[in-house]
């Protein structure tokens, strides 16, 4: 596949994005500091996942191994399941944004493979977006169907993303790609592409959103840099 630029740039600018909010929410967690909380950094939160989610979906459609790709994503999607879980029980991330781009992914490789027409996507795209509206305001006594957004009034996790309504976006960035990169280039940047940080970071995305985690932790906690943050936030 050829690269598209503001692809890989968009993606790289997400998951650079994801490192920063999630290095600030351990510093945040360690230190008791409610900032992270605020209904504004929650809006950006959202809004960059979309952006993501987004991106994902329209490079969706461009891929030629989405099948592959989405068994490696969930497969990274169950090892966090199981290290969040073995370290935080009661928020354990159990349908995070990785498990939402994996069975995404699936999706996408289904309408590509029964060969759905564009129509048909938008209108399941749409339903989805407006179940997911109403979606988190009912209750269930069980939280069995969790993964599509119906949960008890007490569940929590350290991260959610149930497919109503997150898989419209997903399926929104892949209609916008088979609407503007139909033949596999841009009409934007018509061909050029630069290899700077961010497509480098776009282009292994999955690869920094795996590592990264552990390496904020240990740089957090187990090196000099935990000497300056307690002086700072100590």
């Amino acid at each position: 596949m050829r690269r598209i630029y503001e692809i890989d740039a968009l993606r790289g600018l997400g998951i650079i994005l994801v490192v920063i909010f999630h290095t600030a929410w351990d510093i945040c967690s360690e230190y008791s500091l409610s900032i992270i909380n605020a209904p504004f950094i929650t809006a950006l939160v959202y809004l960059f996942a979309g952006m993501l989610i987004f991106i994902s979906g329209a490079s969706s459609y461009l891929g030629k191994n989405t099948l592959k790709r989405s068994i490696i994503v969930l497969i990274c999607a169950l090892g966090v399941t199981a290290v969040t879980y073995v370290m935080s029980p009661r928020n354990y991330i159990g349908f995070g944004i990785l498990h939402l781009l994996g069975v995404s992914m699936l999706v996408s490789w289904a309408v590509k493979k029964f060969h759905m027409p564009n129509w048909a996507v938008l209108i399941i795209a749409v339903i989805i977006f407006v179940a997911g509206l109403f979606v988190g305001e009912i209750h269930v006594k069980t939280p069995v169907l969790f993964w599509l957004g119906l949960t008890t009034k007490t569940y929590s996790a350290l991260d959610f993303y149930p497919l109503m309504p997150w898989l419209s976006v997903f399926l929104f960035g892949y209609l916008f790609s088979s609407r503007f990169y139909k033949e596999h280039k841009s009409p934007f940047t018509k061909g050029w592409y630069r290899n700077d940080i961010l497509s480098f970071c776009g282009r292994q995305s999955l690869v920094i959103y795996v590592v990264h985690q552990p390496i904020v932790y240990l740089l957090i906690y187990y090196t000099p840099l935990k000497t300056l943050l307690d002086a700072i936030f100590g």
